[in-house]
């Protein structure tokens, strides 16, 4: 679904950059450029993640202390903020540059709302909703998810948590 999306805000960028009349020509290919090197680096990390499969018994121990709500916001937090910085090691622009970019008074209108409907599909409300995953947390318990190295880099959730279940049912 985000590839067809980035596709569909790939095509209304080339358009758009057709239909301005800007100088300089870095400036006006800028969203081009960054909504496909984000595509690409995206595509490239989301297949890290579907290709690990199983995490060492220490980590799933560890991973199995930790209550179901409190389980399911570590992992979407800690995915996305691997994810991010897999885009970012690979190519992507890291999102600070498509905010400088915004605040270009000579970006035009129809630019900016393109980039804000991007914005808002690479932002995961997810991830703000996870943010709090650890404020009851204590500093042991936090080092101890900390040290799991499986979960920095991209990993697929739904396996991550089908695995804990496994160990917490036994």
């Amino acid at each position: 679904m985000m590839k067809i999306y980035m596709e569909l805000l790939s095509v209304v960028f080339c358009c758009n950059v057709f239909a301005q009349n800007i100088d300089n020509e870095a400036a006006r290919n800028f969203p081009v450029d960054f909504i496909n090197k984000y595509a690409k680096a995206l595509e490239y990390c989301r297949n890290i993640g579907i290709t690990r499969y199983k995490l060492d018994a220490q980590d799933l121990k560890i991973l199995s202390a930790l209550q179901n709500e409190q389980l399911h916001k570590y992992l979407i937090y800690k995915n996305e903020l691997s994810t991010s910085r897999c885009i970012e090691d690979n190519g992507g622009y890291h999102i600070i540059f498509l905010i400088q970019y915004m605040r270009d008074e000579k970006t035009s209108k129809t630019n900016r709302d393109m980039i804000n409907t991007f914005f808002d599909l690479i932002s995961s409300s997810r991830v703000v909703a996870s943010v709090n995953f650890d404020k009851d947390m204590s500093p042991e318990k936090k080092r101890e998810l900390s040290s799991i190295d499986y979960l920095n880099s991209p990993f697929n959730t739904v396996r991550v948590l089908e695995q804990v279940k496994e160990i917490q049912g036994k």
